[in-house]
């Protein structure tokens, strides 16, 4: 076996695990391909073992492309099936259900349950859209689920139970249901992750302030839980039957028990193949490392579940054990201390694409107290949960609690970092990949691990150099959010928070907003505004002149507000929005909706819920004809707004509806689709995000579906 400078890698296997990771992006995006070819051809000229590379590269290429090209042979017409429940999870308002129906897995969304997992049901159904992706970084719902083999989506109704079944995971659910009982608020939701692996039991802002102290690993049951529970069975069965082999055997039945019980959840599966390895690898005098190893059971991980290589945990899994295995090599220290300080630093920037991608926001406190945070869960908080299992400890995973949301909420080292792009991960892997060989050669650490920081600040403010006008109507469902970025980082502009509109903001690295106009205070215009001053900046908002400040949560976090009606002008940098209306108190809110002209090339009406009567008066005030080119059709598409006569009278070119898919009203309302014939019409419930780009004269529309 040829030995290479680092131990762990002293193998062939790894090749093997980087070409099948390859493979996979060469599916999701084609500069891909290039670096394959290259590292196919790095391949062949530095291992013995390339056609075996090519062998399995084949075969794992063919089950992508089954995978990709596979379409659904369930028909969305019909209305009655019979299927085999095989899991189910409560949401909010329903139960969702996972059955098997002919040889397809579908969703079940109904209201009442009373069903098992195994249980044959018949049931009335009506097929549902399946949402996607609005934007780049949004999460793609249907995507997925077809990562996990589900195509269709229905609502069910009048189901009845044809015959019982039977199913391990009715195991977990008889656990779960046993945990709910005998245990109180504090420590159920730390049993239910960190023995059965289901963290839906935290608190979602719980599990907003883990993830952005970047420790969210630690609840999910990985080698840390296994390895203590092993441990533990060690101790057991070998006062039992004194034997090696006989103790591992029984300890490795047992695990897999736990593995069944657990659904075979990925970083489970992961840790237990690597302690099976282990222990075949010792008996048989294989000479494995562990990169060996780990690299042996992602293989086997991915040929048996192939798609399972695009979800987050998988990747967060296998990146994290990888970097510890590399860490333990390279950069260990004999002080516990520093050794846990280094690891933790080096996995936080190994993972830190990835989890910027997922949440598109760090807090770098997180960097400087997960050492502590790791030292206290791994000594107290785990081994109290076990604890808790018979008897429950609950102060302890309060005071935890207190320590977790006390810093997840220090702001100053907390931003938003925009999505990382392919090229842009492959470029920032490479840097790291630089910092290791330089680390192993004792020299240019320091510049190197510079130039990675430098690389990570220009990524984050490329803003700054765009020359682009953009407007992007968000796609936020039945509601309005608009967002405007001027150029050179002259200024950021939002209109009215709705939807995913913070997270969309998130996504392309905003901290700070100029301006934020609120049409009026309906829900679907201001629903998330306590949500977005709680994590971007505002330094000024403004409501219509006719409204309260009182009637919008959280503006008081705002720098400056300020009340704005027909004839005033809102200045930045040097532009100018122009405000139509309201023109006098209407005594309706839609009607008293803000109407913003803005002309920067490209002339803009957005009309917030103007009605037809507001309308009229706007006509009646602006005599001449107001020529733009981009209208946002006021109240959704409804037909109380955007008469024939303020169509004639604005004579838009492109007309934008932010609507939402299978919204209750009906909307947009044929009436006026059919009195906007004359224009160009988007809807965001069918294009998603849409974006007007302005540069150099020149108008660009992109669509995001």
């Amino acid at each position: 076996m040829k030995r290479l400078k680092i131990l762990s890698l002293s193998n062939e296997y790894h090749f093997f695990a980087i070409v099948i990771i390859l493979i996979a992006a060469s599916f999701v995006n084609h500069f891909a391909i290039i670096i394959l070819l290259i590292y196919l051809f790095f391949c062949y000229k530095k291992t013995m073992i390339f056609n075996y590379i090519i062998l399995i590269s084949i075969l794992f290429g063919v089950l992508l492309l089954y995978k990709f090209s596979y379409t659904s042979k369930i028909s969305k017409d019909i209305n009655f099936i019979e299927v085999k429940c095989v899991d189910y999870v409560k949401t909010d308002n329903n139960y969702k259900l996972t059955c098997r129906y002919k040889f397809e897995k579908i969703i079940v969304y109904t209201n009442a349950f009373e069903y098992k997992c195994g249980d044959y049901l018949s049931m009335d159904v009506k097929s549902l859209n399946i949402s996607t992706s609005s934007y780049k970084g949004d999460f793609d719902y249907s995507k997925y689920l077809k990562n996990k083999g589900i195509y269709n989506s229905y609502e069910g109704k009048n189901i009845k139970i044809i015959k019982r079944g039977f199913s391990f995971k009715n195991i977990r659910y008889k656990i779960i249901d046993y945990i709910n009982i005998t245990n109180n608020s504090q420590s159920k939701p730390y049993i239910l992750s960190l023995v059965l692996g289901d963290k839906n039991y935290f608190d979602e802002n719980y599990l907003n302030n883990i993830n952005k102290l970047g420790v969210s690993h630690l609840y999910s049951i990985s080698g840390l839980h296994i390895n203590i529970i092993f441990n533990f069975l060690y101790f057991f069965f070998k006062k039992i039957f004194f034997k090696e082999n006989k103790t591992i055997n029984v300890i490795l039945f047992s695990l897999f028990i736990y593995m069944i019980i657990l659904d075979f959840l990925i970083s489970a599966i992961r840790t237990f193949l690597m302690i099976l390895f282990s222990h075949i690898n010792k008996n048989n005098n294989l000479n494995l490392t562990k990169i060996d190893i780990i690299s042996i059971c992602f293989i086997l991980t991915i040929l048996v579940k192939p798609m399972c290589i695009y979800e987050i945990s998988t990747q967060l899994s296998y990146l994290l054990t990888f970097g510890m295995i590399l860490c333990s090599d390279i950069i260990s220290d004999k002080n516990k201390i520093k050794n846990l300080i280094k690891m933790t630093i080096f996995c936080y920037f190994l993972s830190f694409p990835i989890v910027i991608n997922l949440n598109h926001e760090i807090n770098f406190i997180g960097l400087i107290i997960s050492p502590l945070i790791i030292v206290i869960f791994t000594y107290i908080i785990l081994p109290t949960t076990y604890i808790s299992l018979i008897i429950p400890l609950n102060n302890i995973f309060l005071y935890f609690e207190i320590i977790i949301n006390m810093f997840s909420n220090i702001s100053f080292l907390r931003f938003n970092i925009p999505h990382i792009t392919f090229i842009q991960l492959c470029i920032y892997y490479f840097l790291l990949y630089i910092l290791l060989f330089s680390i192993v050669k004792n020299k240019y650490q320091f510049k190197v691990f510079l130039s990675i920081i430098l690389y990570l600040l220009v990524i984050n403010n490329l803003q700054l150099v765009d020359q682009r006008s953009i407007v992007t109507f968000i796609d936020v469902g039945q509601g309005d959010s608009i967002y405007i970025q001027l150029p050179n980082n002259k200024g950021n502009i939002m209109i009215d928070s709705y939807g995913k509109n913070v997270k969309f903001l998130k996504s392309k690295g905003v901290n700070k907003l100029d301006i934020l106009i609120l049409t009026h205070a309906d829900d679907d215009h201001v629903g998330t505004l306590s949500e977005l001053y709680d994590n971007v900046k505002v330094k000024k908002t403004y409501i219509n002149y006719f409204d309260e400040f009182t009637q919008y949560n959280g503006i008081n976090k705002s720098k400056e507000k300020h009340k704005v009606k027909s004839g005033q002008t809102i200045n930045i940098s040097d532009y100018k929005l122009d405000v139509l209306s309201p023109i006098i108190d209407s005594k309706n809110d839609n009607d008293n909706s803000i109407v913003i002209y803005f002309n920067f090339g490209i002339k803009y009406l957005f009309c917030g819920d103007m009605e037809i009567n507001a309308e009229k008066k706007l006509i009646d005030k602006y005599k001449n004809k107001l020529d733009i080119d981009v209208l946002k059709v006021g109240h959704h598409g409804s037909k109380t707004s955007s008469s024939a006569e303020f169509l004639q009278f604005t004579s838009p070119i492109y007309s934008v509806i932010s609507v939402g898919l299978n919204n209750k009203f009906g909307l947009p309302n044929n009436e006026v689709i059919n009195r906007l014939n004359k224009t160009i019409v988007y809807t965001t419930k069918d294009s998603g995000n849409i974006d007007f780009i302005y540069k150099n004269n020149n108008l660009e529309i992109k669509t995001y579906r």
